[in-house]
C-alpha cells in the first residue's frame, strides 16, 4: 500500500478519486462524489469533497461552472495553509521552535544566530517601549499637574491685581485724607488697613512661589520630552535591525514539503507523453539547439556574437526570432483567453524595496543587475528586473482590497535579467539553458487565505496546458525542503524533456508564498471588517527561451544525410502565428 507521504503530495493534484486512489492502494472515502477533490494534508482520514462544477478538464481547463469567474466556487484550503506563515515578529514569538526548524530544513543553520539575536532585539524593543511609554504617562500627569496649576494660577493673579489696586486707592485716601491725630479712617481702624496691606503682599509672594512651581513642572517635562526622543531614536534604530534580520529568514515551509538535500530528494508527482521520448535516433542526423544558434553566428553578419557581446548573451534572428515571438503570443492569448487572466505591461527597473518586498533582497543580491549608483527611483537603488513577479506585486503594495475582487490574476511577459555565474560553464549552461537576458512570461494570483491552495492549483494546471497543447513530454516535480525557494512555502518544478542532452530541465516554478510577500508589501484585503493579508501566488508560464530550444531539438524533421537543409515542423498552436507548418533553419 502507497505510504501517507505519498497521499500529502498528492492532494494538490486533485486526483480522481474512483481510479488514482484505487490505483495507488488507497480507499475513496465514503460520501465522496465521483469527482475530483483536495487531500486533506493533515489528517488524511478527514477529507473534504469538492462540487461536480469545480472539476479540472483532461485540457486543463476549468470544467462547468468555471471556478475563477465566481466567488461562489471558492473552496477552503487546509488549515495548514490558512495559518500566518509569512515570517513576522508574532510568528518568532509564538513558535520560535518552529521557525528554527525551518532554518535546519532548508540547509540555512547559519541563520540560527540571525534569530538570537532577533530575540535580544525584541527584548531591548519590549523594553525601551515599556519605558517610553512610562515616561508618557509621567508626562501626561505633569502636564495636568500643570494646567490644574495654571487654573489657580489665573484665579489667584486675579485676585491680587484687585487687591493691589484696592492698596492702591487705600493709599491715596490715606494720604491725602486721613488726619494725623486720627485714629480711623471712615469708621475702619488704621491698624486694619495695614492688616489688608499685609494679605496682598502673603498674596504677591503666594502667586511668585507658583510660578516657581509651575516653571520647575515646564522643566521635568522637558527633561522627559528629552528622553522620550532617544529613546524613539534608540527604537527606529532597532526597528530597522530587526527589519534586516527578519529579511534575512525565509518562509516558513509547508509539512508536505519532504526533507531532502539533494535533487533526488525531490518527489516526482506526474509524467506526461514521457514514453513517447525515443532516446534511440539510429542512422538519423540530429542537431542541438546551439549548433542550429552556431549556424547564425557563421553568417558574415552575425559572426563572432560572443566576442561581440559576451559569452551569456543569444542573438536569435530570422524564423527562429519568428518563432519566439510566436511562442510569446501563444502563452500570452491562451492565459488571458482562455484562463481569464489580466495581461500587464511592467517596467523592468525598480526600487530597492521592490526587491526586498518579494523576498528577491537581501539574499539574491549578488544574483542580481543594480544600475549605476547614479540613478536612483525614489532616492533608492535601481535594479533590473529577475522576473515581472516583482514589478506585478508591487503594484499592489500598501494595498487594501475589497474581497469580492479576489482573485486578482495577471500575466505578463517581459526580458528578465540575472547574473548567472556559471552560465560559461559545462554544457547544461549552453545555448538558450543559462543566460544573462531571457524572456519569460509570467503568471501571479491574488488571493484569500482560504482559497490559496485552489488557485494554487489552477495555476499550476495552466502552466500544464501550455506543455500540453505543444505535445512536450514533461514531468511535475515537488521541490525538497532544500530546493524550495526562499520565499516560497511549497514549490512544483515542471520539467520538460530536453533530446540534446537527454534529461529533463525546468521551464516553470510554481510556487504558493502564502503571506509572507504579502506582510512585506503591507498587501491585505478586507472581508467583515476585517483587514487581512493576502496570499500570493506565482509561477512560470512559460519560461520562453527553454522551450524554444526544446522545440528546436523536439520538432526536428529527420534529416538522413548531413547535407540537407535542417527543418522544423511548426508545432500546431503556433502555425496560426508563424503562417507556416514547415520552415527552414
Amino acid at each position: 500500500m502507497a505510504s501517507s507521504d505519498q497521499f500529502k503530495t498528492d492532494y494538490l493534484l486533485r486526483v480522481d478519486c474512483n481510479r488514482e486512489c484505487i490505483k495507488r492502494g488507497g480507499r475513496v472515502p465514503a460520501g465522496a462524489p465521483r469527482r475530483s477533490y483536495i487531500w486533506n494534508s493533515l489528517n488524511l482520514a478527514k477529507r473534504k469533497p469538492l462540487p461536480a462544477r469545480c472539476t479540472i478538464g483532461s485540457n486543463g481547463s476549468a470544467g462547468s461552472g468555471s471556478a475563477d469567474s465566481s466567488s461562489a466556487d471558492r473552496r477552503k484550503a487546509p488549515r495548514e495553509w490558512e495559518g500566518e506563515f509569512g515570517m513576522s515578529l508574532e510568528i518568532l514569538r509564538k513558535n520560535e521552535d518552529r521557525v528554527v526548524e525551518n532554518l535546519r530544513k532548508r540547509g540555512m543553520e547559519k541563520n540560527l544566530h540571525d534569530v538570537k539575536v532577533l530575540k535580544i532585539l525584541i527584548e531591548e524593543k519590549n523594553k525601551l517601549e515599556i519605558a517610553t511609554n512610562n515616561l508618557r504617562n509621567r508626562r501626561k500627569l505633569l502636564s495636568e499637574e500643570v494646567k490644574n496649576l495654571l487654573f489657580a494660577d489665573e484665579k489667584k493673579e486675579k485676585n491680587l491685581l484687585e487687591n493691589l489696586q484696592m492698596e492702591k486707592t487705600d493709599k491715596c485716601k490715606m494720604s491725602s485724607d486721613i488726619p494725623e491725630d486720627s485714629g480711623n479712617y471712615d469708621g475702619i481702624p488704621i491698624q486694619q488697613l495695614g492688616e489688608g496691606k499685609q494679605k496682598v503682599k502673603d498674596e504677591k509672594n503666594s502667586y511668585l512661589s507658583l510660578e516657581n512651581k509651575i516653571e520647575m513642572i515646564k522643566k521635568k517635562i522637558s527633561n522627559i520630552n528629552d528622553n522620550i526622543n532617544i529613546n524613539e531614536g534608540k527604537m527606529f534604530h532597532i526597528k530597522s535591525k530587526i527589519e534586516e534580520y527578519l529579511n534575512k529568514l525565509p518562509n516558513i515551509l509547508l509539512h508536505i514539503v519532504p526533507e531532502g538535500k539533494t535533487v533526488n530528494d525531490n518527489k516526482i508527482i506526474k509524467m506526461y507523453r514521457v514514453k513517447t521520448i525515443n532516446n534511440h535516433m539510429e542512422n538519423i542526423f540530429f542537431e542541438s539547439h546551439e549548433n542550429i544558434l552556431k549556424v547564425y553566428n557563421n553568417n558574415p553578419i552575425f559572426s563572432n556574437i560572443s566576442n561581440k557581446i559576451g559569452f551569456g548573451y543569444n542573438i536569435l534572428v530570422k524564423n527562429i526570432a519568428k518563432l519566439e515571438r510566436a511562442l510569446i503570443d501563444f502563452m500570452i492569448y491562451t492565459h488571458v483567453d482562455k484562463f481569464m487572466y489580466t495581461y500587464v505591461k511592467t517596467p523592468v527597473i525598480v526600487a530597492k524595496s521592490a526587491l526586498i518586498g518579494t523576498g528577491q533582497l537581501p539574499k539574491f543580491e549578488n544574483d542580481l543587475f543594480k544600475i549605476n549608483d547614479n540613478y536612483k527611483i525614489l532616492n533608492e537603488d535601481a535594479y533590473l528586473i529577475p522576473t515581472s513577479e516583482v514589478s506585478l506585486l508591487n503594484l499592489f503594495k500598501n494595498s487594501l482590497i475589497d474581497y469580492k475582487n479576489l482573485p486578482i490574476k495577471l500575466v505578463s511577459h517581459s526580458s528578465c535579467f540575472r547574473n548567472e555565474k556559471n552560465v560559461t560553464y559545462g554544457k547544461t549552461s549552453k545555448g538558450l539553458l543559462r543566460e544573462h537576458i531571457f524572456e519569460k512570461v509570467e503568471l501571479i494570483s491574488i488571493t484569500d487565505r482560504k482559497t490559496s491552495s485552489y488557485y494554487y492549483t489552477y495555476l499550476i494546471k495552466h502552466c500544464e496546458y501550455i506543455l500540453k497543447k505543444l505535445k512536450i513530454p514533461y514531468r511535475l516535480v515537488l521541490l525538497n525542503s532544500l530546493d524550495t525557494p526562499f520565499s516560497s512555502s511549497i514549490c512544483y518544478d515542471i520539467e520538460a524533456w530536453l533530446p540534446s542532452q537527454k534529461r529533463f530541465i525546468e521551464v516553470s516554478s510554481c510556487s504558493n508564498c502564502l503571506d509572507f510577500q504579502a506582510r512585506k508589501l503591507n498587501l491585505k484585503y478586507k472581508k467583515k471588517d476585517k483587514n487581512i493579508f493576502c496570499h500570493t501566488i506565482n509561477g512560470s508560464g512559460l519560461a520562453v527561451g527553454r522551450i524554444l530550444a526544446i522545440i528546436l531539438e523536439q520538432y526536428q524533421i529527420c534529416r538522413y544525410s548531413k547535407d540537407e537543409q535542417v527543418q522544423l515542423m511548426v508545432p500546431k498552436p503556433l502555425r496560426k502565428y508563424m503562417n507556416a507548418s514547415v520552415i527552414d533553419l
